[in-house]
């Protein structure tokens, strides 16, 4: 049975090979094609206004076909799209011949020409998944066989609808033997049977209204795609005014169900944007077109590297990208490299937790100048960048932001400051979840420096953070003074260190801080400042004076330094010169005072005080006093 059909089906198209040839115009004329298109559901509308075939026997096996349309008109309607046109002109002249070895061969003796004014396509869309993908080498190797005859197609405007955009573009196809040329809006495509190069005729502004100061335009966009059996590598190039771009891809053929996911994995992209300070401040609006300091001031390079790799989610890629800045001025630098991973599912576009490290190579930071006598300048939010408006305070915020700060090497940040005598030179290695630090460290690399006019040598601080523990501090601090060695050891919850003094030679923990305050141990120091140094150490032990207030005493000319914990008023005494003091008051009950101790000699002394209240009576709240005293030692 299987026999008997198959011999009918070589008879039937032996039979239809004969009639084409020899009687070729019982099939072909506009009675019979009319007749066809009435019974196929294939068109909605048809009709043309003249047609013609004509056809001519060179052989049995060679016939010379052509002929022409006027005004032909068709509507064509099909799930994913619509098209509707009225073609000018379709004309033919063609000879085809058939023979054992070459099969088929249509010889062009003028190109196939169609023309029309306008053409209307519009895309619908469409809920079904597309079926198999198309086979693009078979496909590109038809169209340069001998079945395809020279071709000349010319459309003034073509005009696309897609959800309610429209799109309006020219097209002209050029087709001879071996090479193919198609222009269309600014694009120009030169193809042959080994590759495909498009490029741009003009530049083009993009559609990005109001988001540069200036016009934004793409230059010398290229791509080109060298077509092979197995595979297809494909390259695009351009410049963008303020970048230029390289992207590279690879699409594997034959193509496969997830052609797409293959195609982003195959993808790499570099990007480049040179002179930064200038171009930022040209392209980008004011008041947003001077980056805030100290980069305000730097200038240089911006480069990125963007790939994608797999995940265990066959549904999605990872897009990888490595930023790298160099950007550098006269005394400041800035090197580091910014990585971004995205997940990125191939169908929604939606990306999913994104991922940031920053790897601070080289980072020079100049502080501007500050005072050593007053307080530090206040910094203020950039007034150019607005506050979003505020969540309610039931509703979580939640971040799919992962941030990791990497700086591990001597050279990988430093800050410059006129409080330091060196430059703060810092290690970290820091992982943030959800605006929080969960895990890592900071490390301040050795430092010698001065302040309160005392040397300090910062051997090692190291802060280790992880996360629901309060982070923990440790660290060890030299005070090489001219006939000791002091150190300052701390260590524990950042909130609340331990700490712990030695020294070289040994001293007592009250001879540590004489040393620290006056440079000598109590034995060598007078009453004034034994006393000093001994309630000192008192209010240290009791919490109530912090070690940095500690080091600025040390720094300045203090004789004195008192607390009263049932007031809870603190005194402080400052020498002034060879015979006069300072003293300072003040306290919780509202009572501040002021006076000035002076030495007349022979054991006498001047007090002059001014006391000021807070809660000011009918009377004035200030009382002034002059106190003449004589200590007589025995």
């Amino acid at each position: 049975m299987l026999k008997k059909i198959l011999i009918f089906i070589l008879l039937s198209f032996s039979l239809f090979l004969l009639l084409i040839f020899i009687r070729p115009g019982i099939l072909i004329n506009p009675e019979s094609l009319k007749f066809l298109l009435s019974k196929s559901a294939v068109l909605k509308e048809w009709s043309w206004k003249e047609a013609q075939f004509r056809h001519e026997w060179k052989h049995w096996n060679d016939r010379k076909f052509s002929g022409h349309f006027k005004n032909l008109c068709l509507e064509f309607n099909h799930e994913s799209f619509i098209f509707d046109s009225c073609l000018k002109e379709v004309s033919w002249d063609l000879q085809l011949s058939w023979t054992l070895n070459d099969g088929l061969v249509v010889t062009t003796l003028s190109p196939f020409f169609l023309s029309s004014d306008l053409m209307n396509i519009t895309l619908l869309p469409s809920e079904k998944t597309s079926g198999a993908p198309p086979e693009i080498w078979r496909y590109w190797k038809l169209l340069w066989s001998k079945v395809v005859p020279d071709m000349l197609i010319e459309v003034e405007k073509v005009q696309t609808v897609k959800d309610k955009r429209q799109y309006s573009f020219d097209l002209k196809l050029v087709k001879a033997k071996n090479t193919l040329e198609l222009k269309s809006w600014i694009l120009k495509l030169n193809a042959d049977p080994e590759k495909v190069e498009v490029t741009m005729l003009e530049e083009y502004r993009l559609p990005i209204e109001g988001k540069f100061a200036i016009p934004l335009y793409l230059k010398q966009a290229k791509l080109l795609a060298v077509m092979k059996e197995k595979g297809i590598p494909i390259e695009l190039t351009g410049d963008l005014e303020l970048l230029s771009f390289k992207i590279n891809s690879y699409v594997d053929l034959p193509l496969q169900k997830d052609y797409l996911r293959n195609i982003f994995l195959a993808s790499k992209a570099d990007l480049q944007i040179l002179d930064t300070k200038n171009k930022i401040s040209k392209f980008v609006p004011k008041p947003y077109n001077t980056l805030p300091a100290p980069l305000n001031v730097m200038n240089g390079t911006i480069k990125s590297f963007i790939h994608v790799e797999e995940m265990e989610n066959t549904t999605s890629v990872l897009i990888k990208s490595s930023t790298g800045l160099d950007l550098a001025s006269a005394q400041q630098n800035l090197k580091l490299t910014l990585t971004v991973d995205v997940p990125m599912p191939i169908k929604t576009f939606t990306p999913g937790a994104i991922s940031v490290g920053v790897d601070f190579e080289d980072v020079k930071l100049q502080f501007p100048r500050l005072s050593k006598k007053s307080p530090p300048p206040q910094f203020f939010p950039d007034r150019r960048f607005k506050k979003s408006l505020s969540r309610p305070k039931n509703e979580e915020r939640k971040s799919n932001l992962f941030l990791d700060l990497e700086a591990l090497n001597d050279e990988a940040l430093q800050i410059k400051t006129n409080l330091l005598d060196e430059s703060l030179k810092m290690n970290f290695d820091l992982k943030i979840r959800a605006g929080e630090i969960k895990e890592g460290f900071v490390k301040v690399l050795p430092l010698k420096t001065t302040v309160f006019k005392r040397p300090i040598r910062l051997q090692d601080l190291v802060i280790n953070f992880k996360a629901p523990i309060d982070p923990v501090l440790k660290a060890t601090i030299k005070f090489p003074l001219p006939e000791y060695r002091i150190t300052l050891e701390l260590e524990g919850p950042v909130s609340d260190p331990r700490y712990v003094f030695t020294s070289e030679p040994p001293l007592p923990q009250n001879d540590i801080f004489a040393v620290l305050l006056f440079g000598r141990p109590l034995s060598e120091l007078d009453t004034n400042d034994k006393n000093a140094a001994t309630k000192t150490n008192k209010l240290l032990s009791q919490g109530i004076l912090s070690l940095s207030v500690l080091y600025f005493l040390a720094g300045s000319p203090v004789e004195y330094v008192g607390y009263d914990p049932e007031s809870k008023n603190a005194t402080a005494q400052f020498g002034l010169g060879n015979k006069s003091s300072l003293r300072v008051g003040g306290g919780r009950e509202g009572v501040n005072s002021t006076a000035i101790r002076r030495s007349l000699g022979k054991g006498w002394y001047l007090d002059t005080s001014v006391q000021n209240s807070a809660t000011p009576t009918d009377t004035d709240s200030r009382n002034y006093g002059v106190l003449l005293e004589r200590i007589i030692a025995y």
